[in-house]
Order: structure tokens, then sequence, then C-alpha cells
């Protein structure tokens, strides 16, 4: 009779965990399709975003070379901001010996 009773009780833990199982991997997968739908329509905004770049390229060539160029320098400010906060890395150098003297 013991037996029979430990046997449900391990049964039953062993739905639970399952249980409790799909319930995680049902809330990650449902996280997974948040992101994937996200990343899909991110990708779209960029493919339009080149097509109407490759639009203004060939029909304002110069509004898109002053467009590409202003773009460019912004650029290169924020990263020599970026470089100039960050700290600079620090390296040991390893000395070397100069050997014993007898």
């Amino acid at each position: 009779m013991e037996m029979r009773l430990a046997a449900v009780r391990r049964g039953h833990n062993m739905v639970k965990r399952d249980r409790d199982s799909v319930g995680l991997i049902t809330q990650k997968a449902r996280e997974f399709r948040g992101y994937a739908a996200s990343y899909r329509g991110r990708a779209a905004d960029t493919r339009t975003e080149t097509a109407l770049r490759a639009t203004i390229a060939k029909q304002f060539p110069q509004l898109h070379n002053r467009e590409a160029s202003g773009r460019n320098s912004n650029q290169h400010a924020q990263w020599a901001a970026q470089r100039q906060h960050a700290p600079a890395a620090v390296l040991d150098q390893p000395q070397q010996s100069k050997g014993q003297k007898r």
C-alpha cells in the first residue's frame, strides 16, 4: 500500500514538473515570437529606408551627397565624443629584469 502511495505521489510530482516546464517553455516561445516580430518590423523599415535613399540618390544626387556627408560628419563627431569620455586603457608594461649582480 505504501509503495502505491509513493508511486502516485511520484507520478503527480512528475506531471506537475512537466506542466511547469511546458509553461516556462510556452512563455519563452511567446517572448521570442515578440522579438521575431520586432526584428521583422525593423528589417522592413530598413529596406524601406534603403529604397528611399536609393531613389533620392538617383533623383537628387546633390541633396543625397550633402545628406550623406552630414550623416558621416555627425557620426564621426559622436565617435570622437565617445572616445573622449571613455577611460583610457591602462596597460601595465612588464619590466625587463636586469639580472642579478654577483
